[in-house]
């Protein structure tokens, strides 16, 4: 257990950002090495919503296949370089090779600096400018979940272990 803990655990806090730009470009292009699981993040506010239209795809540069994209379930909040980042969907890519992302209708992406509802109440939405996307490598969010359980769990097993090996008369 301590194993997969640390393991999962690890594997998602040294995930690697692939590429990261503002929202207002519209189109990018990326290269993805080692294909896997991969997050699209929306970086900079803690609530994301999809008030319209907005859409982003993810198509294969030499034959324009797009890539099925998923929204998270528990869209999980994380922050680097002191910017909140909102993990907004995932897509899996089998091959490696060149990939373009393109956003649709960006002005229909709420994003607000709060997670809290009482404070989003009074906030207005960040303008387009202000937002950034970020896609990065990812591990499945059960995993993330699992190994931050797996990884309390057996340091309290161990820790119980210990006081029970030091002292053995605690229980008895």
């Amino acid at each position: 257990m301590t194993f997969f803990g640390l393991k999962w655990t690890f594997k998602s806090f040294k995930a690697k950002e692939i590429i990261g730009f503002p929202l207002s470009y519209l189109k990018k292009e990326f290269e993805i090495i080692r294909p896997g699981l991969f997050t699209l993040s929306i970086v900079g506010g803690g609530f994301v919503d999809n008030s319209g239209s907005f859409r982003v795809l993810v198509k294969r540069k030499d034959n324009q296949k797009v890539i099925d994209l998923k929204e998270n379930f528990m869209k999980p909040r994380f922050s680097k370089n002191w910017k909140i980042r909102v993990e907004y969907l995932q897509f899996n890519i089998s091959h490696p090779g060149l990939y373009k992302v393109e956003i649709e209708n960006a002005e229909d992406l709420v994003v607000k600096k709060s997670m809290l509802k009482t404070k989003q109440v009074f906030q207005s939405p960040l303008p387009v400018e202000n937002i950034e996307i970020s896609i990065r490598e990812t591990i499945p969010i059960s995993k993330k979940l699992l190994g931050i359980i797996f990884l309390v769990l057996s340091v309290n097993m161990s820790a119980w272990g210990i006081m029970l090996g030091i002292n053995p008369e605690l229980f008895g």
